[in-house]
């Protein structure tokens, strides 16, 4: 099955092909492990510094509840939530997609 890009005038369309079901359930399972890397290197950092999930959410100004979750692979996160965290632990965001 395919579909077209009708966003673009007519003369510049382009026909790509949808993903397929099992392509969707391997990206999901990426999205997940990814979810987890960055939680856990998240949490290993803010470890690392000594400091509590309130700590670090007030320094970050995000909540509490929103960096618990993305600790634990829980919830996705932004740019900007990694942006606002990598600062407040005086990393880069790209800190948080190593893997080990």
């Amino acid at each position: 099955m395919e579909t077209t890009d009708t966003a673009m005038p007519a003369a510049r369309r382009v026909t790509r092909p949808l993903l397929t079901k099992a392509q969707l359930v391997t990206i999901d399972r990426m999205e997940t492990q990814w979810r987890g890397i960055i939680g856990g290197n998240i949490r290993k950092a803010r470890q690392a510094a000594g400091l509590t999930l309130e700590q670090l959410a007030a320094r970050a100004d995000i909540s509490r509840n929103h960096l618990s979750l993305a600790e634990l692979g829980r919830t996705s996160v932004t740019i900007s939530f990694l942006t606002r965290v990598a600062f407040a632990l005086q990393l880069s965001p790209s800190d948080f997609l190593k893997q080990d």
